[in-house]
């Protein structure tokens, strides 16, 4: 029997919101950096854009006093990051993939000299995050809708636990 906190039955079991509370989902990924000279001193106050390559969506963050950038949110998918402040050639990092729940650091190094140059990075590697030991995984839509898919098979096989149930109490 439930408590006066909202409740969900699952499966002849009553889960409370302090069970599910506990739960802690998240769909978004990061980005943070350091953005220097080739000399390695800190580059303050450079505008850093973020272009997602599937949308072309923009956000744009300036770096601190420490030449650090942070993007705290951001949709999985592929980026493209472009560095510029006066005085050095434009820096251009393409192909940077960030994953649900994923934390990863793209340092950028600008060259002093003309402001019309770009030098352009290609992101070859995963980008490797480091500040934790979680591991996640996008699920398509396709690999649940199908009924027959080898996907769903694998995705229904597996038992369920408190992790994959909503975070909010309510109809499933």
């Amino acid at each position: 029997m439930c408590d006066p906190l909202p409740c969900v039955t699952f499966r002849g079991f009553d889960l409370t919101a302090r069970a599910v509370a506990f739960t802690q989902v998240s769909i978004n990924g990061a980005l943070s950096g350091r953005v220097a000279d080739t000399s390695g001193a800190v580059v303050a106050g450079a505008s850093v854009v973020l272009t997602n390559a599937d949308t072309r969506g923009q956000q744009t963050a300036t770096t601190n006093d420490d030449g650090q950038y942070n993007f705290p949110r951001l949709a999985p998918g592929v980026y493209n990051l472009r560095v510029e402040r006066q005085g050095f050639s434009a820096a251009q990092i393409e192909n940077i993939r960030i994953s649900v729940n994923e934390s990863a650091v793209a340092d950028a190094a600008l060259q002093v000299g003309d402001v019309s140059a770009t030098v352009t990075v290609e992101a070859d590697r995963e980008i490797t995050q480091t500040q934790t030991s979680s591991v996640s995984q996008i699920v398509e839509t396709r690999e649940i809708a199908e009924p027959h898919s080898p996907d769903r098979r694998r995705l229904c096989s597996q038992p369920l636990k408190a992790a994959d149930l909503p975070s909010k109490p309510g109809p499933m």
